[in-house]
């Protein structure tokens, strides 16, 4: 019974020692860039101030020869994509109001510019 038990232990430690092992190796791969390949990309925008918004990239990649999945982030600081939209005259002025609206980062913002007619 007592050599039962101390064989049972032993292969408990042993698997444990294996799986922390392979564990281990995963965390760590150190594989060449060209082992990765590239899963996704996906990039998301953060309204900083009127002049720029900040971009966060992140790269998810696989390993081809162990399996090990990450997430590689970069950032950067960008000026804003303007859409300008047409919103129309305002009546009674000479002026043309444009929705103007950054394609990344979503801020917006109207403007009132003059025209030459008065509607």
């Amino acid at each position: 019974m007592k050599k039962t038990r101390q064989f049972v232990i032993c292969i408990i430690v042993i698997t444990l020692i294996t799986l922390s092992t392979i564990t281990a190796y995963a965390a760590m791969c150190s594989h060449e860039w060209k082992y990765w390949e590239v899963l996704d990309v996906v990039s998301e925008y953060e309204y900083i101030d009127s002049g720029i918004c900040y971009e966060t990239t992140t790269m998810y990649v696989e390993c081809k020869i162990c399996g090990t999945n990450d997430g590689l982030m970069s950032y950067s600081i960008l000026s804003h994509d303007w859409i300008r939209e047409n919103l129309g005259h305002i009546s009674g002025t000479n002026t043309h109001r444009f929705s103007n609206t950054c394609s990344q980062c979503g801020y917006s913002f109207n403007t009132d510019e003059f025209c030459s007619t008065q509607h």
